[in-house]
């Protein structure tokens, strides 16, 4: 039979075909992180590596990649290990074979190389053959990407023929690239009986070893078809199994499992298998039930832990600096790797037992948990304590980006923000703490993972007063008050010189000696009594990357701690259920001790033990000590990067969350656990945080001729903007009246905003107003439309002179595409834009006019906009009102009213649409739209109302200017939301998409089609209220 199938028309696409499509999409996001690995890790000789670790002089992933992404870290990091867990096990089980043929089968191959790899390292022999099975269309694109790749072709052999007696469908293609060593078949994997019959023709069963991987591959198909194939691969003489896919240990809920099954779902392809197959332990027995003889399987951090060592850990943490240890352990513990056998040869890789987290005797009484969505504190790795008895502070943290700014979370209404501007740089991972009476003080905490801050900073009457440095950095460490106002630091650096510190005022840090010293940890958790001066510490990290097992007691007198091993007091299964990273401890009186969060290396913290109550009389540890059925309106909170005080003998947990890998964010609502299970304390709490100053009040037109866009068989009209002159507008309010208050956009032509018409078109002239060596960030791509979503661009840090030489003077070959959108020049992730401060040599050029002037003391952003010609942004909308004001080249501007932006394909709780390029798009689905377009001209300024859909196309080099001013009330826009943009949803909407969230998940149980029936009956119900 020839190699290459004849060509046929292509059949009529069916719901099964789209459905595959989607599953195949999935490849493409996944061979794309894979790259990223590939290009960050594999380039890079690993200490200690067997060879298949080792550097990778060819760039297997490269032919299926054509624009290469670098991922975050922990993305990094999850997919790294994800292909480690599968190049292992094919190493160990070809090295353990006694077969005279391995036949290595990846079922659901995907782009995946893993049989370029092991032949490019191993070298070619006759007694092992690679198999790469997947949709018949997914192999003809993978074949002819690899029949373009020289040094791959060289690596799996001369192309061979082989002949088989196969009756071909669209769903079976049979043999479609072979070599001595590779073969690649089309086949879809519910078809068993054909794949069986095309297998032993192929191989002599007698003593062919077949080994099936399948890397998050099955469990996209329906669950009795997964389960059909892992009976049917049993069935060989010799045959083992490598799964990998996801599980949910501590079930739907949970919720990293919730944001992970949500974004699957979200794009068509659920995970089909893992809602009953749920633990390690489910997994197991699903392969021991369908004539697996010998099954281990553990989770993907066990697999972490055991296999990888300490020096290859090092190793990474050297190619890419990583502090996302919770995020990166909360991933892998949401995959298994199992392994399986027909006879009773085990992996060297994985644990015999299933390990899984203990469970502890439920607590007498438990906590009702309440929450309230309050977006200020949605930030994760903040600095937090009690403020003033009976309140919280809040300040500083992560959430799109390192932040420095103070939350105050208080159940008095009455109060006001009044603390000053932090004058110290934004951070995460750094403490704050009751020093004395009435003042508090923030120590450490880090920039990058690498760049740990040694600074302090005192906050008294509001305002923050420089301090005693820190003698090192210290980060994750942990912070406490005690009786008499003194102030201690245990932990935060592996390498620092005393584990503790004693703070006063008169000669700031002091080390304290210890006795019986202890090891110097990371992110340990400690519960301290002021009245004893003595507390506990459980779990942390230590510097063998391990996390602590030992529990210590330790006692501070003087200038002196005492610590003791009081691990022996606890039973075993306590003992594993304290030893945690990133928990959090307190008193809850003189007796009991509570232990909440964090992350454990041995499994998934259950939910039901997510929270754990010491008795200190005979120390057991109970769990349960929270009700998981939480209240209508409320929500789980992910107890990673957070912080929990006790406030009127309720436990207050406020910030934390989780980038839950590539699925999405969970950031925590502030949660309130209360003993009193009659009232909804979370409703109580207020969060304040500095406004920016808003605009109080609220907002002749002449056309061309409209011209039709053909979209199918429908017209789209798109008309022109409307355009007034200056003339007409006689001061500000006769804006806002006139033209504001229509809420449309409009043009007021020919403006002259002074000498910037002339002299911004001189590049020289810009060059030394601006100074040639200023640095900025630019946008640059390759491809002609930018797209925020795609990130089709890099953020690119160049001298303003190499910038304006690109955009003016492009060159010949290699050109970029270039876009400025100005940043704040003192505090680029924290302030808006401000043009008149940013550019002070410019400043004097721009002059609004005097309608329009009042804009120059009430607007919040005015960014500085320099592009490349024809380089299109991407459609977004603002929450903002603004002006645009052209200067220099001529700019199209395409605008849709805020009733399209259903039509306009923008994601849930995105403000930027899917459309790649708006100007070029064909799609008949814009039908329905009511477009609006002009072309700017120097000295032409456009009113853009808040909400309008609308993006940019320069035509020539383009200079321009905007000026955003928030028309809404500051309660709109959410307490003291942070904004640098303008172009974060306001807070009802936000609060909107949970509550839907709610409503969908409140169904569950309900039969699909029953389902969907209320569900669209509450739309139209929904529909009706607009």
């Amino acid at each position: 039979m020839s190699v290459t199938p004849k060509p046929r028309a292509a059949p009529m696409k069916t719901f099964e075909d789209i459905t595959a499509e989607k599953i195949q999409g999935t490849n493409d996001s996944s061979i794309t992180s894979k790259r990223s690995v590939e290009r960050l890790y594999w380039s890079k000789q690993s200490p200690g590596s067997k060879p298949s670790r080792a550097a990778r002089h060819v760039e297997f992933f490269r032919p299926f990649v054509e624009k290469p992404q670098r991922r975050s870290p922990v993305i990094n990091r999850g997919y790294w290990t994800r292909m480690e867990a599968i190049t292992r096990h094919i190493e160990d089980i070809i090295e353990s074979s006694n077969c005279s043929k391995n036949v290595i089968i990846n079922l659901g191959c995907g782009f995946d190389p893993y049989p370029f790899q092991y032949l490019s390292n191993h070298g070619s022999s006759s007694n092992t053959v690679f198999v790469d099975i997947d949709y018949p269309d997914l192999i003809r694109r993978k074949v002819r990407m690899l029949q373009k790749t020289k040094d791959i072709l060289d690596i799996i052999g001369e192309q061979t023929t082989i002949d088989v007696d196969l009756k071909r469908s669209k769903n079976n293609e049979g043999v479609m690239l072979a070599t001595p060593s590779y073969l690649a078949i089309g086949c879809d994997l519910t078809l068993l009986d054909e794949l069986s019959d095309l297998l032993r023709t192929i191989f002599v069963e007698s003593d062919t070893l077949y080994a099936f991987t399948a890397e998050v591959s099955i469990t996209y198909m329906p669950k009795d078809a997964a389960d059909n194939l892992i009976a049917w691969a049993s069935q060989f003489q010799h045959s083992r199994f490598v799964l990998l896919e996801q599980i949910i240990p501590s079930g739907p809920d949970q919720p990293f499992a919730q944001t992970m099954l949500k974004h699957f779902n979200k794009l068509n392809t659920p995970l089909n298998s893992v809602t009953t197959y749920q633990k390690v332990s489910d997994q197991k027995e699903r392969f021991a039930s369908r004539g697996w003889n010998h099954v281990q399987a553990s989770d993907l951090y066990q697999f972490y832990n055991k296999s990888i060592t300490t020096e290859e850990k090092k190793f990474l943490d050297s190619v890419e600096a990583f502090d996302e240890l919770e995020e990166f352990i909360l991933f892998c513990q949401h995959y298994v790797i199992l392994y399986a056998s027909t006879s009773k040869t085990p992996s060297t890789l994985l644990n015999e037992d299933v390990e899984e987290f203990p469970t502890l005797k439920p607590a007498k009484e438990s906590y009702t948990i309440s929450s309230k969505s309050l977006n200020t504190t949605h930030k994760k790795f903040a600095a937090g304590c009690i403020y003033k008895n009976d309140s919280l502070l809040q300040n500083g943290g992560f959430t799109t980006k390192r932040t420095s700014n103070n939350v105050l979370i208080t159940s008095d209404e009455s109060q006001k923000y009044t603390f000053e501007k932090e004058p110290f740089k934004e951070r995460m991972c750094h403490s704050i703490t009751r020093l004395g009476a009435d003042k508090y003080i923030l120590s450490g905490g880090r920039l990058a993972p690498n760049a740990g801050l040694n600074d302090a900073w005192i906050l008294e009457d509001n305002k923050w007063t420089k301090t005693f440095d820190l003698p090192e950095p210290r980060s994750r460490h942990d912070s406490f008050t005690s009786a008499n106002g003194d102030v201690f630091i245990y932990g935060g650096n592996f390498k620092a010189e005393s584990q503790w510190l004693k703070f006063d005022l008169q000669s700031g840090w002091t080390p304290l000696t210890q006795e019986n010293a202890i090891p110097n940890l990371v992110g340990a958790a400690i519960a301290f009594n002021p009245a004893t001066n003595s507390g506990f510490i459980f779990g942390g990290l230590k510097s063998d990357y391990f996390v602590n097992t030992r529990i210590y007691s330790f006692t501070i007198n003087a200038g002196n701690v005492i610590s003791n091993d009081i691990t022996s007091k606890f039973d075993s299964a306590a003992v594993i259920s304290l030893a945690r990273y990133g928990a959090k401890a307190l008193f809850t009186d003189e007796a009991s001790v509570i232990v909440a969060g964090g992350v454990s290396e041995h499994s998934l913290i259950l939910g039901s033990e997510s929270l754990l109550k010491i008795n200190l009389t005979d120390f057991s540890v109970e769990g349960n000590v929270a009700d998981l059925i939480v209240p209508e309106g409320s929500s789980l909170p992910l107890l990673s990067g957070f912080n929990v005080d006790n406030i009127d003998s309720d436990l207050v947990v406020y910030g934390g969350g989780a980038i839950c890998f590539s699925f999405g964010a969970y950031w925590n609502d502030l949660t309130v656990l209360s003993l009193n299970k009659n009232e909804k304390k979370s409703d109580k709490f207020i969060a304040l945080a500095k406004t920016p100053v808003v605009l109080e009040k609220p907002v002749t037109i002449k056309a061309d001729k409209a011209k039709p866009i053909m979209r199918g068989y429908k017209k789209v009209k798109v008309k022109p903007v409307p355009r007034v002159s200056l003339d007409s507008i006689k001061d500000f309010d006769a804006f806002m009246n006139d033209i504001y208050s229509k809420q449309t956009p409009v043009v007021i032509e020919k403006v002259n905003v002074g000498a910037s018409l002339s002299k911004w078109k001189d590049p020289k002239y810009l060059i030394n107003a601006v100074g040639s060596d200023r640095k900025i960030v630019a946008h640059v791509s390759d491809a002609p439309n930018l797209n925020f979503l795609a990130k089709n661009f890099e953020y690119k840090t160049l001298p303003f002179g190499e910038f304006i030489q690109n955009v003016y003077t492009p060159p010949k070959e290699n050109a970029k595409n270039m876009y400025l959108r100005s940043l704040s020049s003192d505090k680029p992730q924290g302030k808006p834009a401000i043009f008149r401060h940013d550019f002070e040599a410019l400043s004097a050029d721009f002059v609004l006019p005097p309608p329009l002037a009042p804009l120059e003391d009430q607007h919040f952003s005015s960014p500085l906009r320099i592009s490349s010609p024809k380089t299109a942004i991407w459609t977004h909308y603002d929450v903002t009102a603004n002006i645009l004001c052209q200067v220099v080249g001529s700019k199209k501007v395409r605008l849709y009213p805020p009733s399209d932006v259903s039509k306009l394909s923008f994601p849930a709780g995105a403000s930027t649409s899917l459309i790649d390029n708006i100007f070029e798009f064909p799609d008949s689905a814009l039908g329905g739209t009511k477009p609006l377009e002009t072309t700017l001209a120097p000295g032409d300024i456009v009113f853009i109302p808040a909400c309008w859909i609308h993006a940019t196309l320069p035509l020539d080099v383009s200079i321009s200017l905007n000026f955003f001013w928030k028309d809404l009330k500051p309660e709109v826009y959410g307490n003291g939301k942070k904004d640098i943009y303008g172009n974060k949803d306001i807070e009802d909407y936000e609060n909107g998409r949970k509550t839907v969230a709610k409503l969908a998940q409140s169904f569950k149980g309900v039969p699909e089609e029953v389902r969907k029936f209320y569900l669209l009956r509450l739309v139209d119900e929904l529909k009706e209220s607009i």
